[in-house]
């Protein structure tokens, strides 16, 4: 039960810091999907520790953790709006953009 209230206040706090983020950012409430992805991103940086060599310097710590949340911004953005069609974001004309050109 302990372990299950931890996990949902970590969901919750991140997932909110993550939406206000991009409210912030945007100047608009985002996708709902997105206090989904910043509340699943929190558990995974936090279960780095389960997994991370103790050792590991905080950089390389923050590398892993930066990593993992833009693969899982670029799959969600990939499901959302290529296989989904919700039009969540629309980086179409951003140079470079490979995903939907």
């Amino acid at each position: 039960m302990k372990r299950l209230l931890k996990d949902g206040a970590i969901f919750l706090l991140f997932g909110a810091i993550y939406f206000s983020l991009e409210f912030i950012w945007k100047g608009y409430f985002p996708h709902w999907t997105m206090f989904v992805l910043g509340g699943c991103m929190g558990m995974c940086i936090g279960g780095l520790n389960e997994y991370l060599p103790w050792e590991w310097s905080f950089w390389k710590q923050c590398t892993c953790g930066m990593v993992l949340v833009t693969v899982a911004e670029g799959i969600s953005g990939l499901v959302l709006n290529r296989l989904l069609g919700l039009a969540i974001w629309d980086y179409s004309n951003v140079w470079g953009n490979f995903f939907f050109h």
